[in-house]
């Protein structure tokens, strides 16, 4: 190799780390997402290694401790034994918190809302792709998810 290809080959390879571009494929086409969210914003790849409570709660594992439907009170249950507190809907305060979804009395969903980034959260959906929303109620009708019903944040003076 010549000092010229030598160097013509080093110029390449910076020009490709300078100008390259991550590139992010959906599972599904953006009408599918469209169809089940008023917006959401790609963050991270569909996997089955986590899903959306195990991503709130940082464990980064498919975390769904009930094999039942789950009522409310199983909800504040197990974030009560993990040391969270329910904290209704009304909370405007500061992140990290969880929000629980719930569709026809059952709870369906959980997304985390950052500290420091209150105006949006952040949704693994299910085996599916991460995404964040920017508002709180982010699913249409058609999503399983339904609408949020309670914030659980963690209380370093809740007994665990």
């Amino acid at each position: 190799m010549t000092k010229k290809h030598g160097l013509i080959l080093i110029l390449a390879m910076i020009f490709s780390v300078l100008f390259s571009t991550a590139v992010s494929a959906l599972y599904y086409s953006d009408s599918f997402y469209d169809s089940m969210a008023y917006n959401w914003i790609y963050d991270g790849p569909a996997t089955t290694s986590y899903n959306c409570l195990g991503y709130a709660m940082k464990t980064y594992t498919w975390l769904w401790p009930w094999d039942v439907p789950v009522t409310y009170s199983m909800a504040d249950s197990y974030f009560a034994s993990k040391g969270y507190g329910n904290l209704g809907t009304g909370y405007s305060g500061s992140g990290p918190y969880v929000l629980a979804y719930s569709k026809n009395g059952y709870v369906t969903h959980f997304a985390l809302t950052k500290s420091g980034d209150e105006s949006r959260n952040t949704a693994k959906w299910g085996s599916l792709e991460r995404f964040i929303h920017t508002t709180r109620n982010p699913y249409k009708l058609k999503s399983p998810y339904g609408s949020y019903y309670a914030i659980y944040k963690f209380d370093p003076n809740n007994p665990q």
